[in-house]
């Protein structure tokens, strides 16, 4: 039995907007995947060598960031009853140089909520031990620091002050054929990440498909394909889909799920936001949703249903691509 682990999973959701352009929504898909227990198990030990049992994982609705940095909280925690240790997994897909400051803050946001005051002082009190990992799935070489010592300003006594490492899971630091083998939705995602280009993703969405014959997993790669690649496979996104013998699984009730869950987070961003740059990044994301939708060639009845915006406005979004 490992022992207890709990798992706070952040990700750094970054926008990118333009009039006519969709969203680049890959972020959200490794928190969507990592949400997944069977995932996150397979991800803790093929990338950090970290056993844990699927059903020694429990969710849990802790929330551990507050303050200024609320804007990079992902809010998913998971526990497994053992040890007091906590591994806190920050997803990137951009440099972040502030990497080392955030990371040790956050660790110091999770011991406040979770040190226990009556007990501390006694002498046998312990303290939580927290394991901080960045999954980096950006292009440029990850150059940031990272021991919180090494941006100290004083060199002399650095090796004094308060200490905190991270550790780095890189997609660049790994080849095609170590992903494939490792034949999970993570580590196909990671390979859809390094291939961005629409000839180098057709020819990896064809390697995956020859190599993955799990269907758990194909379901996922469906939904990365209909709702975040879509925009740049265009016209061969049908094909890609009927390669991987899913089309007829691709139904209504799957498209209602998904659209519904995207609105309803799109109304709670805006809800906790409460100022016009939260409602201006909401109305965005719904651009961006109704542009798949309509790209996937989704009946107007059918959009206006799953999204409640008004048949004018879909034609306009319509007309702007």
């Amino acid at each position: 039995m490992h022992p207890l682990i709990k798992l706070i999973i952040r990700e750094n959701i970054e926008k990118y907007y333009t009039v006519n352009k969709v969203e680049n929504q890959h972020d959200k898909l490794f928190k969507d995947l990592l949400n997944d227990k069977e995932e996150l198990k397979e991800f803790l030990y093929d990338y950090l060598k970290i056993d844990i049992s699927k059903k020694e994982i429990e969710k849990c609705s802790n929330s551990y960031i507050s303050g200024k940095y609320k804007m990079f909280e992902a809010d998913i925690v998971y526990k497994i009853k053992s040890e007091n240790t906590y591994i806190l997994i920050e997803h990137q897909s951009s440099i972040d140089k502030r990497m080392p400051h955030r990371m040790l803050n956050y660790a110091i946001e999770i011991l406040d909520q979770e040190i226990d005051f009556k007990k501390e002082r006694n002498k046998d009190y312990k303290y939580p031990m927290i394991i901080p990992i960045v999954l980096y799935t950006g292009e440029k070489e990850w150059k940031v620091e990272r021991k919180f010592s090494e941006r100290i300003d004083n060199n002399e006594y650095k090796e004094k002050y308060i200490e905190m490492k991270y550790e780095l899971v890189d997609i660049n630091n790994f080849n095609e054929e170590e992903l494939l083998k490792n034949d999970t939705a993570i580590s196909y995602a990671m390979l859809i990440e390094k291939n961005r280009g629409k000839d180098s993703l057709i020819n990896i969405l064809n390697k995956i498909e020859k190599n993955c014959n799990n269907k758990k997993i194909i379901k996922k790669i469906q939904k990365i394909i209909q709702y975040l690649l879509s925009p740049i496979l265009g016209d061969d996104t049908e094909k890609m889909l009927e390669k991987f013998n899913i089309k007829e699984e691709c139904t209504m009730k799957t498209a209602q799920d998904y659209v519904r869950e995207e609105m309803a987070a799109i109304r709670k961003t805006a809800m906790e936001e409460g100022r016009e740059e939260g409602r201006r990044e909401a109305r965005e994301e719904k651009f961006s949703i109704i542009l798949n939708m309509i790209k996937g060639k989704m009946k107007i009845e059918d959009i206006k249903r799953y999204t409640g915006v008004n048949e004018e406005e879909i034609q306009k979004i319509a007309a702007s691509m």
